[in-house]
């Protein structure tokens, strides 16, 4: 499978997961589970999806233009044995999530620079999976940077570290968005993301600021 089929069929998952997530958050499989109930009508209509489609064309462009175009410097053509790619997954993610929860703490919240772009996501209070995508373009922009950035300094990396490093960046941030915690292992894991990253969303001077672990978040402090 070429790395742009791969791509497009990861990007075309995580819209089934954020539809399955929603889905399920307003039908009674979900109830007793959900971290809260969806009070934010803002984020709705003609305003929701113009900045969602900006977001999701921004971010589809590039993906595909920074790593099918950087080619072997992020991918290599040679297989790693297994422990190797597993090791190149945690590298790129522990990366991208320690770079993301600086700019995100200081840039967004504790610096006055982009705190007013970061005040477009934050206005829904609420959040549900769906929500994910409304961000202002310039975080948008940020984040898939700091992806790729991660992946120039650990890369070339083998293509299944490649997989699992593109399905976490494109499935994880819906996932903390979701508003909903089933006490089922390992949906419990999930759960706690989601529940940390509702917090989050109550001001804009609460901690929890990494994505894809708690890690950061723990070493400096500013878990909630």
């Amino acid at each position: 499978m070429s790395t742009a089929t791969f791509m497009t069929l990861a990007l075309l998952s995580s819209g089934v997961l954020m539809t399955a997530l929603m889905v399920i958050y307003h039908s009674k499989i979900s109830k007793g589970a959900r971290i809260h109930e969806r009070k934010n009508p803002l984020l709705t209509g003609k305003r929701f999806y113009k900045m969602a489609a900006y977001n999701t064309v921004l971010s589809i462009a590039m993906l595909y233009v920074g790593i099918l175009g950087m080619g072997e410097r992020y991918i290599s053509p040679d297989p790693s044995p297994w422990w190797v790619a597993m090791l190149q997954v945690g590298l790129v993610l522990g990366l991208y999530d320690f770079f993301y929860y600086f700019a995100h703490r200081y840039l967004y919240h504790e610096w006055t620079i982009l705190r007013k772009v970061h005040a477009v996501h934050h206005s829904g209070k609420y959040p549900t999976a769906v929500d994910s995508l409304y961000i202002h373009p310039i975080e948008t922009f940020i984040g898939v940077f700091l992806l790729l950035v991660s992946l120039w300094i650990v890369g070339p990396i083998d293509v299944s570290a490649f997989h699992w490093v593109f399905i976490a960046y494109t499935h994880m941030n819906i996932i903390n968005h979701c508003a909903l915690d089933f006490h089922v292992f390992p949906l419990n894991v999930f759960g706690f993301l989601a529940r940390k990253h509702d917090r989050h969303h109550d001001s804009m001077k609460v901690g929890n600021y990494a994505t894809i672990s708690p890690l950061p978040d723990l070493i400096f402090g500013t878990l909630d």
